[in-house]
């Protein structure tokens, strides 16, 4: 048992690190300097830990070095690829592209993907999160649907798509205001 306690550690901030980069819905420079910090956590621990074995087998004149902890955290770098890779493979086609700047620095884009989901990332660099939800096309309207916005952020449930543009539709009219409109960057199907 005791030959696995010191692979703990290296488990706990390997999977803590997995979890930053890849499952929280907002991310950003503050999950990157998380995940930063924890890795330099965790190769300071495995470099105090290789040391302090090194050490003992030299004063008991024996190598016995446990390797597990550098083979668990082989392991945790390979799943943290294979989660990547298998997330680039299962990516849908986007459809269309869009964006928006808002004046408090942040910016939506609103992309819309071959399978009927919709993704909306909303932020500034520092952080940004993403949303999802489906939409359907009723001739060049769209309607956004099964989407949970949080933090206060409005984002018009339908749009009429013109050649350059995502309109914005309240209240059954188009917005007149064009600071209001998503410019489309990148069309490929609709």
């Amino acid at each position: 048992m005791k030959n696995y306690l010191g692979s703990l550690p290296v488990i706990f901030i390997g999977f803590i690190i997995i979890y930053l980069l890849n499952f929280t819905g907002c991310g950003g420079i503050v999950e990157i300097y998380s995940s930063l910090f924890l890795l330099i956590i965790g190769l300071s621990y495995l470099t105090i830990y290789y040391l302090i074995q090194i050490i003992n087998s030299i004063r008991k004149k024996s190598i016995k070095i446990n390797v597990l902890p550098l083979f668990s955290a082989l392991i945790i770098v390979g799943i943290g690829f294979l989660i990547q890779h298998l997330k680039q493979i299962n990516q849908p086609n986007v459809n269309l592209r869009s964006y928006r700047e808002f004046s408090n620095s942040n910016s939506a884009n609103i992309n819309l993907l071959d399978n009927g989901e919709i993704e909306i990332f909303y932020g500034h660099y520092e952080e940004k999160c993403s949303y999802y939800g489906t939409y359907e096309l009723k001739g060049d309207t769209l309607i956004i649907s099964n989407l949970d916005l949080t933090n206060n952020i409005k984002i018009p449930k339908r749009f009429l798509i013109t050649d350059d543009h995502l309109l914005p539709i309240n209240d059954g009219r188009i917005e007149s205001d064009s600071t209001l409109y998503y410019s489309i960057t990148e069309r490929t199907a609709l």
